[in-house]
């Protein structure tokens, strides 16, 4: 997972990000997430538009809409 940024909805806090395994832009509840690590080697920017961008043509929208 390529965390990009923080959603918080009281009392739940969610990971907004893209999942490398899936291709896939998602969520994570931060309560759900076991044994975190980082993985050697892999280095990524946070990119909240272009997660942004991913997530809503993963919906059939165009980023203009």
């Amino acid at each position: 997972m390529e965390p990009h940024g923080l959603l918080v909805e009281a009392p739940v806090w969610y990971v907004l990000a893209r999942d490398v395994e899936k291709s896939a832009a998602r969520m994570f509840r931060m309560d759900r997430i076991q044994r975190p690590r980082r993985v050697p080697g892999r280095h990524f920017t946070p990119d909240m538009e272009g997660l942004k961008a991913q997530a809503l043509a993963q919906r059939g929208k165009g980023p203009e809409q």
